[in-house]
């Protein structure tokens, strides 16, 4: 199952679920905004974390600082 894949407690999961469907409902979030965003973050995020496992500490020190 999806969320199984993710990791994480099940509370957690939960809570994120119920709390993005009272936002969409009430419009807080548009969704055409959205959809680009996390599509965006998230290949961005899960490229940049195998980056980091392999990569070099000294040269994350010269790249962060």
């Amino acid at each position: 199952m999806f969320w199984q894949s993710l990791g994480g407690s099940a509370l957690l999961r939960q809570s994120c679920l119920i709390s993005m469907i009272i936002i969409y409902a009430d419009l807080l979030i548009e969704p055409g905004v959205t959809m680009p965003v996390m599509l965006g973050v998230l290949p961005g995020a899960l490229l940049g974390a195998k980056i980091l496992v392999g990569a070099n500490t000294q040269t994350l020190r010269i790249v962060f600082s």
